[in-house]
C-alpha cells in the first residue's frame, strides 16, 4: 500500500497502514473502533487496545493532515472524523484512490462491452488492470476486514482480466494473447478459465494440438490436486477442437460485432409500482425470453379505463430498456381504432425497431378497444 499527500509519499507503520486502509474502504461510513481492534488484534487485543487505536488515528491525522471536522468535508477537504463508538473518513472530491479507479473503470468497460463497442472496452480494461501494483496489502498481517477486500479485489482484477482477454479473442487476437495466457495458466494452473482461453486461443491460431496438451495438463493437475474432473465447459471446448468445428481460417478474424444504435425517443417518468408482483414477473419473462432472442414478443395487458395498465406497462418499458438496445417507442393512439392506416403503420414500425409488442386495450363503454403499442 503507497499514500501520497500531494505527490509526495508518506510512510506509515504497518499496523496504522492497517487502520488507514480499512478507514479509506470504507470511506463515507463510520467504522467501529472495536472492529479495528478486530482488525489489529484478532480474539487477544492487549489491555490498553482502544486507546493504541486512538494513537493510530492521531498519527494519521498529523501526517496526513487531516482535520477531525465536519466544515472541511464541506470545503471539499479530506476528513477524519471522531463518531461514536467510531471513526468516519470522508474524502475531498479531488482525493484519488486507485481501489475506487479500478472499480468505475471495470463499471464502464462493462457498459462499453454490452454496447457492442468492444475495441473501447478492451482499451477500458487495460486501463484498469494497469492501475495494480502486486497483491493487495502485501506485507502487511491484514485482520478480517482487509483480508475480505483482498478476496474481493483479486477476484475483481481476475474476473476484468478473463473478461478483456474474451473480448479480444472476439476481436481476433487469439495470436497476440498466446503468450500471455501461458504465462497465467502457469501462474494459476487451476484457473479453467485461463486454460479454456488458451486452448481457443492455439486451436484458432492453427496449433490444434497445442492446445489438446492444455487440456490434459489440466485434467492432470485438477485430478492430482483437487481429485475432479474440468467442468463441463473445458470439456465442451475440448470435444470442440477435438472435432476440428472451427470451419474458418485460423488466421482469419471472426467477424466484429457493430453496434447499431438507432434514435432513442425518452420515455415519460412512471412512478414506481405497488403490488402486482407476479404479474410484472410474468410480463418481463414474457419479454425477455432467451429461447426466441429473434422472434417477435407480443404481450397484452387488459384493463379498465383507470387500472394502471399504462403506468404497468411504462414501468416495464423502463424496466426493460437495456434489454431492448435499439430502443423503446411510445405511442399514444387514444381516438385511432384498430382498423386505421396508422395504427397498421405503428404495428410495423414497433416489429421492426425492437421486436417487443405490447398492446393496452381499455373498454371504453362497448366501443372498439383503443390499442397503444409501446
Amino acid at each position: 500500500m503507497r499514500i501520497f499527500r500531494y505527490g509526495e509519499e508518506v510512510s506509515l507503520p504497518a499496523k496504522t497502514q492497517m487502520i488507514f486502509a480499512t478507514l479509506v474502504l470504507n470511506a463515507g461510513c463510520v467504522v467501529p473502533t472495536t472492529r479495528l481492534v478486530d482488525e489489529l488484534w484478532g480474539e487477544h487485543p492487549p489491555v490498553s487496545a482502544m486507546r493504541t487505536v486512538q494513537t493510530y488515528v492521531y498519527h494519521i491525522r498529523k501526517h496526513l493532515r487531516l482535520d477531525d471536522s465536519r466544515v472541511s468535508a464541506q470545503e471539499d477537504r479530506s476528513s477524519l472524523i471522531t463518531r461514536s463508538g467510531g471513526y468516519e473518513l470522508r474524502l475531498a472530491s479531488s482525493a484519488v484512490v486507485d481501489v475506487v479507479r479500478f472499480d468505475r473503470s471495470l463499471e464502464r468497460a462493462r457498459q462499453l462491452s454490452r454496447d457492442g463497442a468492444l475495441a473501447e472496452s478492451v482499451s477500458t480494461f487495460r486501463a484498469a488492470l494497469e492501475l495494480w501494483h502486486g497483491q493487495p496489502f502485501a506485507g502487511l498481517q491484514v485482520g478480517p476486514l482487509l483480508t475480505a477486500s483482498r478476496v474481493r479485489l483479486e477476484q475483481s482484477r481476475r474476473s476484468a482480466l478473463e473478461r478483456r482477454i474474451e473480448l479480444e479473442l472476439q476481436l481476433g487476437q487469439h495470436k497476440q494473447l498466446i503468450d500471455e495466457l501461458y504465462a497465467l495458466v502457469a501462474d494459476e494452473p487451476s484457473h479453467e478459465g485461463f486454460s479454456v482461453q488458451l486452448m481457443i486461443a492455439l486451436h484458432r491460431s492453427g496449433r490444434r494440438a497445442e492446445s489438446l496438451d492444455v487440456y490434459h495438463g489440466l485434467r492432470r493437475h485438477l485430478a492430482e490436486e483437487f481429485g475432479v474432473v474440468p467442468s463441463g465447459t473445458v470439456q465442451k471446448a475440448f470435444q470442440e477442437i477435438l472435432d476440428d468445428r472451427r470451419t474458418t481460417p485460423f488466421d482469419e478474424p471472426p467477424p466484429t460485432t457493430t453496434a447499431i444504435r438507432s434514435r432513442r425517443l425518452p420515455l415519460p417518468p412512471c412512478p414506481s409500482p405497488v403490488g402486482r408482483e407476479g404479474q410484472r414477473g410474468r410480463l418481463r419473462t414474457a419479454l425477455a425470453r432467451a429461447d426466441r432472442p429473434a422472434g417477435l414478443r407480443v404481450v397484452e395487458i387488459v384493463g379498465e379505463p383507470g387500472a394502471g395498465t399504462t403506468s404497468f406497462a411504462l414501468h416495464a418499458a423502463h424496466e426493460l430498456s437495456a434489454t431492448f438496445k435499439d430502443g423503446c417507442l411510445l405511442v399514444d393512439m387514444r381516438g385511432v381504432t384498430d382498423n386505421s392506416p396508422f395504427a397498421a403503420r405503428t404495428g410495423r414500425a414497433a416489429r421492426r425497431r425492437g421486436r417487443a409488442h405490447v398492446t393496452l386495450h381499455e373498454p371504453r363503454g362497448g366501443r372498439r378497444p383503443v390499442p397503444r403499442v409501446e
